[in-house]
């Protein structure tokens, strides 16, 4: 655990360069010590023997490298993308290794060119996605990596259509980022959005019945995954405290709508993660399913976050940078008091040999 803590020490304490990457040298500063943050997180994450999910895909690895790799990946459900990772690495720790370097370099590089804090982001997403995503299930974090510079060419449609085309080779669920096309790039009025919200609260309350109705019509492998995940989980109906802290974030970020507006494409990350709340708060019925499903534009919490303090005056930069750190800090809490099984003792390859 003490290596957790350790990386998350060391991440506060970066965050006082964010606020001042304005000056020359302490900008080259910035830039080398991200730099540096980023290949070691490769490191932590690719070397890694333990995670959320280890055992499931080293199982998946020995199935797709043998000479039935590719009746297996059918077998299995696994993308053409993800099990070509597989076949072409000669062993477990390769694979993880690779994709480590693709999930973190791509969104690493999104996180420092969109984020005016980037440490402070990093902050966030250890509390978010970070280790359920990069050190757990890193199909769909893969797949996320394309769709987030997606986002960034909406207006190029082949483009933007070929990067959602390679993510679905690595999580097919990253097809739910064509609704990029339909965010507006302007605010809505208050009124529209709570509308909105109150429509995904009925939907969180009737949704259950109505989808068990229609799982025999649905497409094979849709209607097995929507079954695996209504009988193995339970029901939420309402708001549950992660849904309840989401919207007490959106309002934080609505609040601060005309800090946003200063930044490019600003506007239209804060649609992209109102959508988020809308598909996690509307499929909340089915916490895994909500989860999965909004994924794709959660992300986009640490960017917007990262606007709202930077462009905020002393007082209400600290008390932000405050209620965002310990929201931070309490959610690896709670994951890890949950999940310690597959976090607690980190292992890593390097450590073994020694």
């Amino acid at each position: 655990m003490w290596v957790y803590i350790s990386i998350n020490l060391i991440l506060f304490l970066l965050i006082i360069i964010d606020f001042y990457q304005g000056k020359k040298e302490i900008k080259v500063l910035h830039f080398y010590m991200y730099t540096l943050v980023v290949l070691f997180l490769i490191l932590f994450v690719g070397l890694r023997e333990c995670g959320f999910d280890y055992d499931n895909y080293k199982y998946y690895y020995k199935h797709l490298t043998n000479v039935y790799w590719r009746h297996n990946s059918e077998v299995l459900g696994v993308e053409l993308g993800y099990t070509m990772l597989n076949y072409i690495s000669p062993n477990f720790h390769f694979l993880l290794l690779l994709i480590s370097c693709l999930t973190v370099g791509i969104q690493f590089i999104f996180i420092y060119r969109y984020s005016p804090l980037p440490f402070f982001s990093v902050v966030l997403l250890f509390g978010s996605l970070f280790f359920l995503s990069y050190m757990g299930q890193y199909r769909q974090a893969l797949a996320m990596s394309f769709v987030l510079w997606a986002s960034i060419y909406k207006d190029k449609k082949i483009l933007f259509i070929t990067l959602i085309a390679i993510g679905t080779q690595f999580h097919v669920s990253s097809l739910i980022a064509i609704l990029l096309l339909f965010i507006p790039e302007k605010y809505l009025t208050l009124k529209q959005y709570i509308i909105i919200l109150i429509i995904a609260l009925v939907s969180n309350i009737v949704g259950k019945s109505i989808i068990v109705n229609y799982i025999p019509l649905l497409p094979g492998f849709v209607g097995t995954k929507l079954d695996y995940y209504i009988k193995g989980e339970s029901f939420t109906l309402g708001i549950n405290s992660a849904m309840l802290l989401r919207l007490i974030i959106f309002g934080i970020f609505y609040y601060n709508k005309d800090k946003i507006l200063k930044y490019n494409r600003g506007v239209f990350f804060f649609n992209i993660y109102f959508l988020s709340l809308f598909i996690y708060l509307g499929l909340g019925f089915i916490p895994q399913l909500g989860g999965r499903s909004s994924f794709y534009f959660y992300f986009f919490e640490i960017i917007l976050a990262a606007i709202i303090i930077k462009e905020s005056a002393k007082l209400h930069q600290f008390a932000y940078l405050l209620f965002f750190i310990s929201i931070s800090i309490i959610r690896q809490i709670s994951f890890f008091t949950e999940w310690s099984e597959f976090y607690i003792p980190y292992k890593n390859t390097l450590i073994n040999l020694f």
